[in-house]
């Protein structure tokens, strides 16, 4: 009885440990996975922002930024009551204007590569559904941004719908200025401020990411 006592805690141990990450190794799971893949291209856009250019940049990131965050949540939420007064056309328009904006900004932000560092260090599950996933970015001087990823699980995906840069909830952001803008200007004033936003984006080329802040721009 001694004896297989000792090998039931034994293995009780065995399957503990292999539930965990190795110290050192890095997180395993599927929303974890779409950090790591984020992070990955934003690096890869950096080290080649030179040659590809904004245009290149934007190709590259686009198919990574679309798989990574959930789009259609995130807009019914920024604009919330208004998004019921939209007809499917219109929601067709912002939805793919929004992509647009998200993909140029990160375009023009990951241009220049100085031995900036991603590194995805924490997860956990934050309510039924949504995962929270930590990852430093580690700028050229040295100084650490820390992103707080907010994804939830749809259909067997982990999709980004939240992203907090110092604890500052970047949707509550967005949230805020769309509802301003659709109460103002309305649904075409929206969309209009986005073309625009876009076109300036791909203008710019001079600011270095390793000298800047981490956040949304404003309308």
């Amino acid at each position: 009885m001694k004896k297989f006592g000792w090998i039931t805690s034994y293995c009780i141990l065995m399957i503990g440990l292999a539930s965990q990450p190795l110290l050192g190794q890095p997180l395993q799971s599927k929303a974890a996975d779409v950090i790591e893949k984020l992070n990955a291209a934003l690096v890869e856009s950096m080290k080649n922002g030179d040659e590809l250019g904004f245009s290149g940049r934007y190709r590259l990131l686009e198919p990574v930024i679309k798989n990574s965050f959930d789009f259609p949540y995130i807009v019914r939420k920024v604009t919330g009551k208004y998004w019921k007064d939209m007809d499917e056309n219109q929601r067709k328009i912002l939805l793919k204007n929004y992509t647009a904006w998200t993909v140029a900004k990160y375009a023009q932000r990951f241009h220049r590569y100085k031995g900036q560092k991603f590194e995805v260090v924490s997860e956990s599950e934050f309510r039924p559904r949504v995962m929270k996933v930590k990852s430093n970015l580690t700028k050229a001087n040295k100084e650490i941004i820390e992103l707080i990823y907010f994804l939830l699980e749809n259909k067997g995906s982990w999709r980004i719908v939240d992203i907090h840069v110092s604890g500052v909830s970047q949707l509550a952001i967005n949230r805020t200025q769309f509802k301003q803008v659709l109460k103002d200007k309305g649904f075409d004033g929206l969309n209009t401020g986005l073309k625009e936003k876009i076109k300036e984006l791909s203008a710019i080329e001079k600011t270095d990411f390793s000298s800047d802040t981490y956040g949304e721009p404003t309308l």
